[in-house]
């Protein structure tokens, strides 16, 4: 008998077959109850690459995520989901076996100012994505709502590749009524998103690899409230990942996989005027080791060893002159005056090292059904740098701008918007930052988890585990 069972990423499958004895001159047909396939009692959907092709979804594992049961955008930070009514930062997003959630923001891409593009992955490289929301293995920790678990592609023995292009152009839409009567047009600037990836192998059945690249232009410009000057908004990205498998003897496989991912920005975030324009670069990448070993017919060993970085510069305003603080308007409640935040303060900086060890094996008990057991340690170290300065100057001003009978701003002779400083219409804020600030969490794991299969009827999932 000759059977293809697919795996789904983080399931177990079963393949059973039952040879007979029938002579040659009668046919037999044989029809009985047919057995349950449920092997795992975790609640999970899985979606592969070509489903998500064909889906009008976004392809980023949050975006993938959403479309799941049990899953919500509805929470308190843009780009986070609530799985089984959890806490939108505090679930547990994995590629290729590596943590890849933002620091303290719970998603694949961190602030609302990230792109998803600044993520740890490539749309077109990811292979599958499992969403957990129920009844999870003691294999995973760290999370209080769910687990989103992708795995990228890997190459075989056949050259396989894809060519993506997106394009969208300010130009091709519409002026709004305000750019109309600005005399605004909008400029023909083509924004494009491009990515490629290719697999195949190096020797065949022994090494294979695997690359994905993508790269990303875009300028949407808009104009600043209240004052309708020029507001721009640049983003470059250039993401690629190379990946190599290798097989040993048939039992064992050795994967090296690296993603290096570099963005640039022009914006302002929540800015009235000009002088609220950063530039900035962040530097998001990471290395990953993983061995897999099957030893005799129970046992599967594997370990796994991961360094990702997240580095940043530019971020805020680098002025120490109190006269280039920034100020709140009280009247719309965005900055002017200054970019938010502090460059000499890296408050994105993140590091974290990961290592862990698995085994499982299978038991078969006779009458008291069968056993997949898995036990595993594991080790996270993570590092953050930064003490949330707001403001280069270390301090933040509160005020009225001044304006003119119609409403309108009347800028300084050095073009900048004036604060009315007035009683009860004014607030002055020292922002006691400490800068460069270290986090350094080491948290230590062990588990155990029992998949027991008891009969056709009944199954139990058996998990603990303990951190420190």
């Amino acid at each position: 008998i000759e059977q293809i069972v697919r795996v789904d990423l983080g399931r177990a499958a079963r393949a059973t077959a039952t040879l007979q004895v029938t002579e040659i001159e009668e046919s037999i047909e044989v029809v009985a109850d047919i057995p349950t396939s449920v092997v795992s009692k975790q609640v999970s959907a899985n979606y592969t690459y070509d489903e998500v092709d064909r889906l009008p979804i976004d392809r980023d594992p949050i975006g993938i995520a959403e479309f799941s049961p049990g899953v919500s955008d509805r929470s308190a930070v843009v780009g986070q989901i609530s799985i089984s009514g959890g806490i939108g930062y505090d679930n547990l997003i994995m590629m290729d076996g590596v943590d890849s959630a933002m620091f303290i923001f719970g998603n694949s891409s961190g602030p609302t100012l990230f792109p998803t593009e600044v993520g740890l992955f490539i749309e077109d490289a990811i292979e599958e994505t499992q969403v957990l929301t129920g009844t999870i293995s003691a294999e995973y920790g760290r999370f209080t709502g769910g687990v989103v678990n992708a795995i990228t592609k890997r190459g075989g023995n056949q050259f396989k590749g894809t060519v993506r292009m997106d394009m969208s152009n300010p130009a091709w839409r519409e002026e709004s009524p305000l750019e109309d009567e600005l005399g605004i047009e909008n400029e023909s600037s083509r924004n494009d998103l491009f990515s490629a990836t290719l697999g195949g192998y190096i020797l065949k059945d022994k090494l294979w690899f695997f690359a994905a690249g993508s790269e990303t232009s875009r300028s949407e410009p808009s104009l600043f409230p209240l004052t309708n000057a020029s507001r721009p908004d640049d983003f470059d990205n250039l993401r690629y990942e190379v990946k190599l498998t290798g097989n040993i003897g048939g039992n064992h496989t050795i994967e090296a996989l690296t993603l290096q991912n570099k963005s640039d920005f022009v914006f302002s975030l929540f800015g009235l005027d000009p002088l609220t324009i950063d530039e900035a670069s962040l530097d998001h990448d990471y290395v990953a080791l993983r061995y897999t070993g099957v030893l005799g017919r129970n046992l599967l060993l594997e370990a796994r060893y991961s360094d990702r970085s997240v580095l940043n510069s530019g971020f805020g305003g680098s002025s120490t002159d109190l006269r280039d603080s920034i100020f709140v308007d009280f009247g719309s409640g965005l900055f002017f005056n200054a970019p938010i935040f502090d460059e000499a303060d890296p408050s994105f900086d993140f590091n974290d090292e990961i290592f862990s060890a698995i085994a499982s094996y299978f038991l078969s008990s006779g009458a008291a059904g069968s056993h997949d057991l898995r036990f595993g340690l594991e080790s996270i170290t993570m590092t953050q740098r930064g003490g949330n300065s707001q403001s280069s100057t270390g301090f933040l001003f509160g005020s009225f701008i001044l304006k003119d009978e119609a409403g309108q701003p009347i800028y300084d002779d050095q073009g900048r918007l004036q604060p009315v400083f007035q009683t009860f219409g004014a607030e002055t804020y020292e922002l006691i930052a400490d800068r460069g600030a270290l986090l350094d969490l080491t948290t230590y794991s062990l588990f155990a988890n029992d998949v027991w299969r008891l009969n056709d009827r009944w199954s139990f999932n058996v998990g603990i585990r303990y951190e420190q």
